[in-house]
């Protein structure tokens, strides 16, 4: 959207005699932009002044009851049916979304975060803090062996092994300790 000094700069150049591509040339905006502007005249729009949210008459309650909870919190839930009691006719998210601004630092860091456990609400162990369990083989030994599914390079009766990790096949008849490459 062009700004007021913009429309009034093509407006000038226009009254100048210049032509249309000239001023769009010259002002860096499209032909189409000068000819919206010259048709629209001193008609121009300008930007609306910021409409009162419905929350901001209860935004000082708000305040007051968060400020007489303190250090505890007041959901938001509870706190919607209080102001809908007193009139307010908004939605539960324009209330959600001022009162997590109004949240104290100190009770941000009880918010469940990605990670944690739902049912215990303490935090996961961290990937390099988990437990392992040692196998007592390579990435590499590690092999899937699949007999069900026949292909052209799997001849009938033959199982076929995909490592794990780099999933190269390896076939064999009988003996699964002479794996030879296929």
């Amino acid at each position: 959207m062009l700004s007021q000094e913009e429309s009034v700069e093509i407006e000038v150049l226009l009254k100048q005699g210049m032509g249309v591509r000239e001023v769009a040339r010259r002002c860096g905006v499209s032909r189409n932009t000068v000819r919206r502007v010259r048709e629209e005249g001193s008609g121009r729009r300008y930007q609306r002044e910021a409409r009162v949210s419905k929350l901001a008459p209860y935004l000082d309650y708000i305040r007051d009851r968060l400020a007489a909870a303190a250090p505890d919190w007041i959901p938001a839930s509870v706190m919607l049916r209080e102001i809908k009691a007193q009139g307010y006719s908004g939605s539960h998210s324009i209330l959600r979304a001022h009162m997590a601004v109004m949240r104290p630092a100190h009770l941000v860091d009880q918010v469940p975060q990605v990670g944690d456990s739902l049912r215990e609400r303490q935090p996961m162990l961290a990937p390099s803090v988990r437990p392992s369990v040692e196998l007592g083989h390579t990435p590499s030994q590690s092999m899937r062996i699949s007999s069900s599914n026949q292909t052209a390079f799997q001849p009938a009766g033959e199982a076929c092994l995909i490592s794990a990790r780099s999933r190269s096949r390896c076939s064999f008849e009988s003996d699964p300790d002479e794996v030879a490459p296929s």
